[in-house]
């Protein structure tokens, strides 16, 4: 599965305006959305008396302000480890003998998306702290400033996506959805997968999305490269397409008990739950495959 790209801050030196890769520092989660402002400040020509005279840009000025999430509920640590480094890189003064000097630019890059600017303002507010009161999570808005004018991009990589097939809306069942896709209608299990379905004669008046890649190889997919013996990571190479958009679980008594139909040895190379156990439940050695794919 292609790695989403991170967004990340580089100290700019120089009037190239290049980042120092050396000293990044990335962003923990990729954010919501970018907000840019341009703006000019006209000045009349000088010996003009009439409002009608021309005018001309006297500074341009270009404007970034984001919202960056950072979250250490997971390992229990202090957050402001993290966000200390943003502080410290783009906001803190440079002592020079009696002096502060101001400190280095920011370059911020997100795929194709760059910026370069200023940090004027650095605002964290904390909102979940452990039971012993160390900060746990920090939303970080900040606003990158620059006398200019500005819209800078660079070429983003591409990548294969999995993209599904609309069966169309008269297409109430997985079979049916294979048909107007033009797939074989025997294998519902993929689309009924793909849809959250259990049961090839469960309805869906708005039709099915028939996922191009099929559920079992994505399953496969998945555990050769996420899971090894145990559950513990492999070196398996990942392949450059994302996975498909569900959340899969084999489960061996509920649906339409057709022989096989979502027992765990079709759709899972991980193997069978243990025997006498009934309905497996996720958790331990012998527990069921489970896949869950979702966006950073």
């Amino acid at each position: 599965m292609t790695e989403p790209t991170r967004a990340k801050l580089f100290p700019v030196e120089g009037p190239a305006d290049r980042g120092d890769p050396a000293n990044a520092i990335d962003v923990q989660f990729n954010p919501m959305t970018l907000k840019v402002a341009l703006s000019n400040s006209l000045k009349a020509s000088e010996g003009s008396e009439n409002g009608s005279a021309a005018q001309f840009v006297d500074k341009s000025t270009s404007t970034l302000t984001v919202e960056l999430l950072f979250d250490t509920s997971i390992e229990d640590s202090d957050v402001r480890l993290k966000t200390k480094a943003i502080a410290e890189a783009f906001m803190k003064p440079v002592e020079s003998g009696d002096q502060q000097l101001a400190p280095k630019r920011c370059l911020f890059q997100w795929g194709a998306f760059e910026f370069v600017g200023m940090m004027a303002s650095y605002d964290e507010t904390l909102d979940f702290f452990s039971p012993e009161g160390t900060p746990l999570r920090a939303t970080l808005a900040i606003k990158l400033n620059e006398d200019r004018y500005q819209f800078r991009q660079s070429a983003a990589r591409k990548s294969a996506r999995e993209t599904p097939t609309f069966g169309g809306a008269a297409a109430d069942s997985a079979p049916a959805a294979n048909k107007g896709a033009g797939r074989d209608e025997r294998a519902w299990r993929d689309t009924a997968l793909y849809n959250g379905q259990e049961s090839p004669r469960q309805s869906a008046p708005g039709g099915l999305a028939v996922p191009g890649l099929t559920a079992t190889a994505a399953v496969g997919m998945q555990a050769e490269v996420g899971l090894g013996v145990g559950g513990g990571p492999t070196a398996a190479p990942k392949p450059d397409i994302a996975a498909p958009g569900f959340s899969y679980g084999a489960s061996a008594t509920l649906g339409t008990m057709i022989p096989g139909a979502f027992s765990p040895g079709a759709v899972s190379s991980i193997g069978p739950p243990p025997a006498g156990t009934g309905s497996p439940v996720a958790g331990g050695a012998g527990a069921r495959a489970r896949t869950s794919v979702g966006f950073d």
